[in-house]
């Protein structure tokens, strides 16, 4: 389902959804996420069991700790059978007594304050287009959104898993807005972290989430559907019949891959003619955002709180610039031109996948990226008729890309991103990827030979890295790849290059998991100052050329087509000590 028709279903249907919220949905409030939780109950387990000191391994970014960490767990058979909870199986490794496990929680969710997200879904629960929240969480984020908003904690009812007959009294009494915290709260008395716990899910929270699964439609955002003591109540509602009747709709963050639970449970209910889908979506914030501009009339009260709240791009002032050692070489090449007069066009067509789908059925060399006011896409006049004339084409009209807006990262800058990519992949041995909203270039293996890239030496050590080849014992190929982004700074647009190594994401078994975790580790390991500042130069020398201003455009300009065109300068920002 394209995210356009998602919007579009829930302004004509919200109220009849129910809400299943995970921990993606606190990620911007400030609480950690599951995985970063899990890569911390691992340095806990590491160091417990080794003696080590944790604050050598305080960057778990850096590669070398984290093949450090790896290694023991695989060596040690200290990992969860395929379809144990990860983070479950950490977590009471790591903590076998339950109050610790509660003390844990408590630190982490303690203090935050709503995000942008869970302030609009408190805003929905006023407007009585959000009836009955479920969720996993701990926290008390979206308590404190709708106290906030109510300017009381008595219009919220709230169930826990030491008060679960209230859930039950107040949807046979449709005491509205509802949430129910299916494993407790961080001031419960018992929460539900292990897997033995989450095993015995409460009878009572089961037997009604499978009875309201049979009543509401379901959106779900922030839970990856690994949980299975959740997963089977939905898989038991739809072997029950009728279940979902006004669908199953699923958010998930862009380049992610859905779990098998997950992906046999949406199967299945397509199979029982339920409208169950998975949406991309950038991130809950934004999905909140655009539903809530689905919405008319909103009353002045949630105008005024919701204005109080709304994110804005923030840029700290800087230093002045420094003149003293060291000297630090930076991975940012100035971006010294970049287009911004592009075309706005009204058409019926849907969100960012169905675009790229008639971009690629059209064989059209564009680029284009949906807003709420229509396509904004650079390329050719005919080729933009091409594209989009199947699509109720309405106009085609000149348009300008918002500076603030590209300030900010909104869609003006994906399409920046898009463009460029596209104008390098014309010339260069390159393919552009796009996974975890993060934007990639990855070396084409059909267009260069299988040589060495790079190659450097030092003394009796020798440094020898190429293009592309297989992890060992397996048959998953990996590439040479370049992790691209930009940021505006001393009032100029600057493009940040990452090399990496590239794997296709897909749903490996777990065993293949830790094979390639292990080999990417092995190659970060190696890429030590010298050698980081070696493959920089390959990739500039291979994009820009070293030291030279190269111009980047999508076609050929003529009287009737204007090419946007991008300068970059391939010699680097370099940082000095200040005075």
């Amino acid at each position: 389902m394209e995210y356009k028709e998602f919007l579009n279903i829930f302004k004509l249907k919200g109220q009849h959804f129910m809400w299943f919220l995970g921990a993606g949905t606190s990620v911007s409030a400030g609480v950690p996420s599951a995985s970063n939780l899990i890569d911390q109950f691992k340095l806990n387990i590491f160091c417990k069991n080794t003696s080590s000191n944790p604050k050598l391994y305080y960057d778990l970014s850096n590669p070398i700790a984290r093949q450090s960490l790896q290694n023991y767990f695989i060596e040690n058979k200290i990992v969860p059978n395929p379809d144990e909870n990860e983070y479950a199986y950490y977590f009471e490794k790591a903590y076998p007594l339950e109050e610790l496990r509660q003390q844990v929680i408590e630190k982490v969710v303690k203090g935050r304050s709503p995000s942008y997200g869970q302030e609009i879904l408190a805003s929905l629960m006023k407007l009585n287009l959000c009836r009955i929240v479920w969720t996993t969480n701990f926290d008390k984020l979206i308590e404190n959104a709708a106290s906030k908003l109510y300017n009381t904690t008595d219009e919220l009812t709230v169930s826990t898993l030491d008060s679960n007959n209230i859930a039950r009294d107040a949807i046979n009494n449709e005491k509205w807005p509802l949430l129910i915290k299916l494993h407790g709260d961080f001031q419960s008395k018992k929460i539900k972290n292990t897997n033995s716990e989450l095993e015995k899910q409460d009878t009572e929270y089961r037997k009604l989430l499978i009875e309201q699964c049979q009543r509401y439609g379901l959106i779900v955002a922030g839970y990856s559907g690994r949980d299975e003591s959740i997963m089977s109540s939905f898989r038991e509602a739809l072997e029950n019949g009728n279940a979902f009747p006004h669908g199953l709709l699923w958010l998930m963050r862009a380049g992610e891959e859905p779990c098998s639970k997950l992906k046999n449970l949406i199967f299945r209910a397509k199979e029982l003619n339920v409208n169950a889908e998975i949406i991309n979506i950038q991130n809950f914030d934004e999905v909140m955002g655009d539903i809530l501009k689905q919405i008319e009339n909103i009353p002045d009260d949630i105008i005024k709180y919701l204005n109080t709240k709304m994110p804005k791009a923030t840029f700290p002032p800087l230093p002045s610039k420094g003149k003293n050692f060291p000297v630090l070489r930076m991975n940012a090449l100035p971006i010294l031109e970049y287009p911004l007069n592009c075309k706005l066009i009204d058409c019926e067509i849907g969100g960012f996948e169905e675009i790229q789908k008639a971009i690629k059925k059209a064989n059209t060399n564009i680029v284009a990226m949906r807003k709420k006011e229509g396509v904004i896409a650079f390329g050719q006049l005919n080729e933009l008729q091409k594209t989009f004339s199947t699509y109720k084409l309405k106009s085609i009209v000149d348009y300008t890309l918002n500076q603030e807006l590209l300030l900010e990262g909104k869609q003006e800058l994906n399409l920046l991103y898009k463009l460029l990519i596209k104008c390098l992949e014309q010339d260069l041995p390159i393919i552009g990827k796009y996974r975890g909203r993060s934007h990639y270039i990855i070396l084409d293996k059909n267009k260069i030979n299988p040589q060495k890239f790079a190659n450097w030496q030092r003394g009796q050590y020798q440094f020898a890295e190429y293009c592309y080849g297989k992890i060992p014992n397996t048959n998953i190929e990996w590439v040479q790849a370049l992790k691209i982004s930009a940021e505006f700074r001393f009032e100029q647009l600057w493009l940040i290059l990452e090399p990496k190594i590239w794997v296709e994401p897909k749903e490996y078994d777990e065993n293949i998991t830790n094979k390639i975790k292990t080999f990417i580790n092995s190659k970060y390991s190696n890429r030590m100052n010298s050698v980081s500042n070696l493959f920089l130069d390959k990739w500039i020398n291979l994009l820009i050329g070293k030291n030279k201003n190269k111009e980047l455009m999508l076609f050929q300009s003529s009287e009737k087509d204007i090419s946007p065109k991008f300068i970059v300068n391939g010699t680097t920002a370099y940082s000095r000590g200040g005075e």
